[in-house]
């Protein structure tokens, strides 16, 4: 999942960038809007490191660049997206990790192919390693490997294809680290969707066939999430890889 950060001192405009994202990229993303630019920086230093922050600097732009460059130093070369009256002063952004800069008014399209970008650039990067903590130290385990994710009381079992690795942590933090792909099916499970083979009322079937548990209240957020971003799966007539199972209640329903 990637968190984006969005600020800008209007709300109506903070409001139809949070619209655009989560219209276009859905469960992909996590996004918060903030109107005030000490808020801005104070919670994005202290609990919500951003993948991507989209910033308006026309108002103020050395206060918001010192902002920029405060996150950037607490967490590294976050990418930042400007949105700018004129582009006058380049100089001045390029002082922090500038992805790009959009002239005002904001244009959504230009807007989401500067994220499509970063977001692929992401997505290529997360798809390497997730770094855990177990007792022998810090491990890294590709993303790649990861089929399932088990929680029980204060261990977390990492299922792969032929590992399993056992380490410490919240399912809740290593949601927040994990590929888009990867869904909380239960309060105890996280599935990587791409090994997925079959969807079911109260499971999930794995191409391993090990079945993983699906909460009530979760199972049509599932249906919808495979549905949405698996497709071209379902409708790729030489793939039956995946298959969604509807309770004879729900046909029904929509009959």
């Amino acid at each position: 999942m990637v968190k984006i950060a969005v600020y800008d001192q209007r709300t109506d405009v903070v409001n139809r960038i949070l619209c655009t994202l989560r219209l276009r990229y859905g469960y992909r993303v996590a996004a918060r809007g903030f109107t005030d630019l000490e808020s801005f920086r104070e919670g994005l230093l202290l609990q919500w490191p951003p993948d991507i922050a989209v910033l308006n600097i026309a108002v103020d732009m050395d206060a918001c660049i010192g902002t920029a460059k405060k996150i950037q130093d607490a967490y590294g070369r976050i990418p930042f997206i400007f949105l700018m009256e004129s582009y006058c002063e380049l100089a001045k952004v390029f002082q922090v990790n500038t992805a790009a800069c959009l002239k005002l008014p904001l244009q959504p399209v230009k807007m989401t192919a500067a994220v499509d970008h970063l977001m692929n650039e992401k997505k290529e990067r997360d798809r390497e390693v997730l770094l855990v903590k177990n007792q022998s130290g810090m491990e890294l385990i590709p993303c790649e490997e990861i089929w399932s994710i088990g929680s029980c009381r204060h261990t977390v079992t990492v299922y792969g294809q032929k590992n399993i690795w056992k380490c410490y942590g919240k399912l809740d933090e290593m949601m927040e680290r994990l590929p888009w792909y990867f869904l909380r099916c239960h309060q105890s499970w996280i599935v990587n969707m791409e090994k997925l083979k079959e969807v079911q009322n109260s499971y999930i079937e794995m191409d391993s066939a090990k079945r993983i548990p699906v909460s009530r209240n979760r199972c049509k957020t599932v249906r919808k999430f495979a549905e949405e971003n698996f497709e071209n799966m379902l409708e790729n007539q030489e793939d039956k890889r995946i298959r969604i199972c509807v309770s004879e209640s729900e046909k029904a329903a929509h009959e």
